[in-house]
């Protein structure tokens, strides 16, 4: 299945006081990576599709998982995934991961918290595996479309829009 990748730098911002990045900014990096798998695998800019054609996408369901800390500066990837496309909605499945893809961690028993023996920082999960993908988060977003005016009403995904999301679905093409 292929993959949309949306660069995100951990800004000032988006952390609390201790510098580790606020839960609530994963789903705004969920909807940067949404805007821009539009903007440039779909080819449907995402503000024309709400300014020009009147079709929206709300959020309906969107969950998340945290797994490390994000840190202030830090470079994440935020991958996007296709994960069911319907009639009238989709679910896209995301993960965010650190720019470098790997990580040592430091094996605690289970229930402990590990430390990453790269940077020394804690993490919120520790491993038996001395090395892994730097998963910080995962999480799903589902989107019900539809169409925008005085009255906002569900609709079919317009077909050219539907056709581009279903040949993303079966690629195996990774998307930057």
């Amino acid at each position: 299945m292929s993959k949309h990748q949306h660069p995100i730098r951990v800004r000032w911002g988006d952390c609390d006081p201790a510098g580790i990045a606020y839960t609530a900014h994963f789903f705004d990096w969920f909807h940067q990576a949404m805007e821009s798998w539009f903007d440039t695998v779909l080819q449907h800019p995402y503000a024309d599709l709400i300014l020009k054609q009147r079709v929206g996408f709300p959020t309906v369901h969107t969950e998340a998982d945290f797994r490390l800390p994000c840190r202030l500066g830090e470079e994440l990837v935020v991958e996007l995934e296709l994960g069911e496309l319907g009639k009238s909605s989709f679910r896209l499945d995301f993960t965010v991961r650190s720019a470098s893809s790997t990580s040592r961690l430091t094996p605690g028993p289970p229930g402990s918290v590990g430390r990453d023996s790269s940077t020394g920082n804690l993490c919120f999960e520790s491993a038996s595996v001395a090395l892994r993908p730097r998963i910080k988060a995962t999480g799903t977003t589902t989107c019900v479309v539809v169409r925008l005016g005085e009255v906002i009403s569900k609709t079919p995904i317009p077909p050219d829009l539907r056709q581009r999301m279903a040949a993303f679905m079966q690629s195996e093409e990774p998307h930057a």
